[in-house]
């Protein structure tokens, strides 16, 4: 009898977006897949560098339980400690008999904030605080106006 030794694979990995701003988080999401009559186990993923098998950050099973011959998986990438710049995410899976297939690479850029959208969102903050304090001193003139008897 021959026996076929095959790997699992990951197809369609994909990121998104695919250029996040620096601190952004971001969704990785691919599909497992194992050999004939096996199921996926487990999938991980390193950024950058290869490291040892099982050691890498864990991938979850979309629908809650690796089961299956065919899984889809997913992480949320936190960008904060990764520097700007061009980098390459390696997924890979492991079936059920503990054997890791090979890697899958996904390239992404992490982008610096951009000063203009800092000013914009402190812009938003500061105008939105004063629309607070002007809305405040309205009600307080009112109120005033009101409790007093006094006509605008």
């Amino acid at each position: 009898m021959v026996r076929f030794q095959v790997t699992p694979g990951i197809k369609d990995a994909s990121i998104s977006p695919e250029k996040p701003v620096k601190g952004d988080k971001a969704i990785l999401v691919a599909s497992a897949h194992s050999g004939y009559r096996m199921s996926i186990k487990a999938a991980e993923y390193f950024i950058d560098n290869i490291g040892k098998s099982g050691n890498g950050m864990p991938l979850k099973p979309v629908d809650g339980v690796f089961d299956s011959q065919k899984e889809d998986v997913m992480a949320e990438i936190n960008t904060t400690g990764i520097n700007a710049g061009e980098h390459v995410i390696y997924i890979h899976a492991m079936e059920r008999d503990n054997r890791w297939g090979t890697y899958y690479p996904v390239n992404f850029t992490i982008v610096e904030p951009s000063a203009s959208g800092i000013i914009d969102n402190l812009k938003t903050s500061i105008y939105s605080e004063w629309s607070v304090i002007v809305y405040l001193i309205i009600v307080i003139i009112v109120a005033y106006f009101a409790i007093s008897g006094r006509r605008l």
